[in-house]
Parts: structure tokens; sequence; C-alpha cells
């Protein structure tokens, strides 16, 4: 961009700024930075300014550009980062018109971070947390040795979303008194009941009653955890007699950079079909005041549409966002929603009702300030939706006679797919694991068990993270899963997969119990 260029996109940037807070959005500062190809490769792979040094990141940003150059492609427009203020990166390379559809599409984003509560108690100061943690595991290489170091934050990174901001904050100790204080036997007292008469002296109950809370007492004591928890990496944190202290360190500043993550991971498809929507509505708002021309107009226009382009093959969050969020401000703005609508049967005053509520824009803050996307897809993906939208179970077909593969449907029940979204999003595609039991058969093993929610786990992937966990854990770890297709119980351990008919049943107490 020349200097003509560029401080006509300040103008632009400005005007941006202006528009978005006429129409509502409230966001904290954004800082831009215009950077060349070689940055943005950097970026992509380390995600943040100030990141830990570990060898995946060089080897991501050698595939990066590797792809880029043979091929083309892999290059985003931008890249945002939720700090305060927020950085943003622009190409350098990127034409004037498509700057401003991306300066646009990141004052929402910023937006949406500023305005969701999932985004509302995320460390704003995550960049230089992780820089000065850096300059401490340098230090850590140099006393301990570079390969204990990686190894130690490979295993970190396996799980570090395996525990997110929002489980309890209860102590082991407050879980314990408030378990302890559910299930213990009380004495009844005689004058509360009408029944005292039938009741002989106690004094044996009460021996009855002691014992049992005596016997429950020394049975929590030696259950861990006290309630089965899925933050693994805070539980391995606290528990593990195999870990130095410079290890726990780097464990607590990876397990930050996850729980940083999983707002992101949470909102995806409302935070980029958000973006998409507003960017769309302010770049209009440009053209209608002559600030973008009718070429420039029409760039951002072919852009966007790449952006939004269907893909059988995935979910493309910015389409399927983007086009909830309208059918949300339809709805909304007509009164399509409801129970007087819904009761109506007649098919064209079912599609044609306008109440004139104009409420639309009111229900689009609403939902962004207090839904996720299982939220989001739970309450407002419908199944005209997802025929206009041709979200469809697709499988390749190939034939004898052709080098080309085919896709075909091979369901598309709108109901039974929209279910099979939902379930998806239950917990940002991300397994729920439970640690059982830290000292499982007396002997100090670590057992987990897997929430299977109709997905099986990948079994090299399952079997390659627990051996990480076992590095950490320093016992043996057993994992316990369900192999749906071959209605199966499974349990991992760190070295072989084991098809059992049952496991060993020698838990202190049923977890059922604790829960």
């Amino acid at each position: 961009m020349n200097n003509t260029e560029l401080t006509r996109l300040k103008k632009l940037e400005q005007r941006i700024y202006e528009i978005a807070k006429e129409y509502g959005l409230i966001f904290n500062d954004i800082e831009f930075d215009v950077i060349p190809q070689e940055k943005m490769f950097e970026i992509m792979a380390y995600y943040i300014p100030g990141q830990i040094s570990n060898w995946k990141f060089g080897r991501d940003y050698e595939r990066n550009r590797t792809i880029y150059e043979k091929m083309g492609v892999g290059l985003p427009y931008e890249v945002v980062v939720n700090t305060n203020p927020s950085r943003a990166y622009l190409m350098k390379d990127n034409t004037l018109a498509l700057q401003a559809l991306i300066i646009a599409h990141v004052v929402a984003h910023v937006a949406f971070f500023t305005m969701n509560k999932y985004h509302a108690e995320n460390d704003s100061n995550i960049s230089s947390r992780l820089s000065l943690a850096s300059q401490r595991f340098e230090e850590y290489e140099s006393k301990y040795g570079v390969d204990i170091v990686e190894r130690t934050i490979d295993a970190a990174h396996a799980i570090m979303l395996h525990s997110h901001p929002w489980l309890d904050q209860e102590t082991e100790e407050e879980k314990f008194e408030r378990i302890f204080e559910r299930m213990k036997k009380r004495k009844h007292d005689r004058t509360d009941t009408e029944f005292s008469d039938f009741f002989d002296d106690d004094s044996k109950a009460d021996i009855d009653r002691e014992t049992w809370n005596h016997r429950l007492y020394m049975t929590l004591k030696k259950k861990t955890p006290i309630q089965p928890t899925e933050d693994l990496l805070r539980y391995i944190i606290d528990y593990s007699r195999n870990l130095s202290t410079w290890q726990k360190d780097i464990l607590e500043i990876v397990r930050s950079w996850g729980m940083y993550l999983w707002p992101n991971i949470k909102t995806k498809y409302m935070n980029e079909g958000f973006a998409t929507y507003w960017h769309e509505k302010i770049l209009r708002q440009l053209f209608k005041e002559g600030l973008l021309n009718a070429d420039e107009h029409a760039e951002c226009n072919y852009s966007n549409s790449l952006v939004k382009a269907m893909n059988p093959y995935s979910m493309n969050p910015y389409l399927i966002g983007f086009e909830m969020w309208v059918d949300i401000i339809r709805r909304w703005d007509t009164g399509q929603h409801g129970t007087e609508w819904n009761e109506i049967i007649d098919h064209d005053e079912k599609i044609n009702y306008n109440d004139g509520s104009k409420k639309g824009m009111e229900k689009m803050f609403k939902v962004l300030r207090t839904s996720n996307d299982w939220m989001f897809m739970n309450n407002f993906l419908t199944a005209d939706l997802i025929r206009e939208l041709k979200m469809y179970l697709y499988v390749k077909k190939s034939d004898d006679y052709s080098f080309f593969e085919e896709l075909v449907i091979t369901d598309k029940k709108a109901e039974e797919i929209r279910e099979i979204i939902i379930k998806s999003f239950s917990n940002g595609g991300i397994p729920r694991v439970f640690v059982e039991n830290g000292n499982y058969l007396d002997k100090g093993e670590l057992y987990l068990k897997h929430e299977h929610i109709g997905v099986d786990l990948n079994p090299e992937y399952a079997q390659r993270t627990l051996e990480h966990i076992q590095f950490l854990w320093g016992e043996r770890c057993t994992l316990e899963t369900l192999v749906f297709s071959k209605k199966q119980k499974f349990k991992f351990t760190a070295n072989k997969l084991k098809d059992v008919d049952q496991f060993d049943d020698t838990e202190y107490l049923p977890s059922s119990e604790l829960n």
C-alpha cells in the first residue's frame, strides 16, 4: 500500500468505528499492524505475541510457508488477538477495499469479545504472561536440558483443553465437606415426629450411625478426587508426585493458555457469523456514503462470497453463523417465533406473518451477550435453515469407470441432522474425560473415564495422549471408553489397547453416589 492509500484507509477506519458505535456495538481499543507474508506465517504458527518456545511452532511455521509458496493458499485475510488493547494483523499485500472489509470484520470480532459473557473474564494480559514465562523456560532448558522441558510442554499441550474456566472452583476440601454432610447418617430428633412413641431407646441406632459416619469419613478421605473432575490438568498439577516445581510452572502457564482459548472454541460460529454480518452492513454504509466506489464495493462482495462459500466436506462457520444471525433478526423483526406464531396452521399465513415488532436487533444483542455455540445451535438452528444451507450427511462414492469421487447424500432428515450438529457442539468438539480415581487399586494409578456422546475416540490419538498423561502422572494411567460401533467398552493403557468384558469394580464408592 502506498502513502495515499494508507491515508485513505485511516479515514475509512475512523468511519468504521463511528458506524459500528452508531449501530450499538461496544468494543475495546484496537491496534492494527500491517505486516508482510513472513510475519503472518509467524502469527499463524505461534498464535500470539510472546508465545513460549516449542518445536511445534517452528514446524507449523515451515508448513504454512511451504503450502503458500507451493500452492498459493493458506494465508488468512487477518488475525485478531483478544488482548487489551486488541491486536489485529493485516496482510501488507491486501488491496485497500479488502483492508476496509477486514477492519470492519475485526471491529465486529472485538465487539463480540467485549460484549459476550464467555469472553468477559478472559486474561487480557496473556501475551505478557507468556512472554515472561518464555524467559523462565529458557532458564529451565539451561538447568535441566532442552529435551525434558520440550517433553513437559508437549505433554501439557496434549491436555491443555481438558481444563477450562467454567468448571467449578471448589477446592477438594470444600467438596469433601459438602459430600460428607450430604451422605452421612443423621440422628433423628424424636421430639420432631408424631411417631416418637414407636421408637425404643436409640443408643444402638446412635452407635450404628456413628460407625457409618466414621467409615464414610475414612472412605472419602481415601477417595481422590473426592468427586469426578474434568479439570484433568489442574488435578495433575495439584496431585502428581512425579513433577518438579519448574514442571508445574510449565503446566500452569500452558493451562492458562488453554483457558484463554476456550471462549474462542465455544463461540466460533457465533463469532464468525456475527463479524461477517456486521462487516457486510458496515461496507454497505460506506458505499452509500461514497467512501467506497463501485469497483471497490464489487471487490468486497467478491471476497465476501469466497468467505461464505458452501463446502460439503465441512461446516463453514462464516456462512452458517451469518445465516443464523440473519434468520434471528428476520424472525424477531416479524414476530415469527413463540407460541402464537407456532399455532398458526395455514402455510401461507405462517410464512407471511408480520406483527411489525422490529425486535430483531434487540434479540441479536441479547443472544450475543449470553450464549455460546451450543446454545446458539440448540435454540436457533431450524430445520428450514438446515435445508436451505444443504447441511446433509455425505459420503464419498467412486466406481471402476471414473477417476473422480462423487459426494452422495446419505441422510437429509433435518431434525436428525440438527441433533447430530447440536451434540457435536456440546463441549466445543473436545472429548469430555473425567478423573475418576487418582489412587486406582490402591497403587497410585490414574483412572480416567470418557463420556461417550455418540462419537468414538480416535484410538491412536487417545493412546498417544495417554502416554503424555502417564509421563506427567508418573504411574500407570487407564482410560475407560466405549467403542459405539462394536457396543463394547475398552480400556486404554499407556502401552496397549485392551478389550475387556468387565471393568475392575474396586472403587471406594460408586461415582454416581458422589455426583
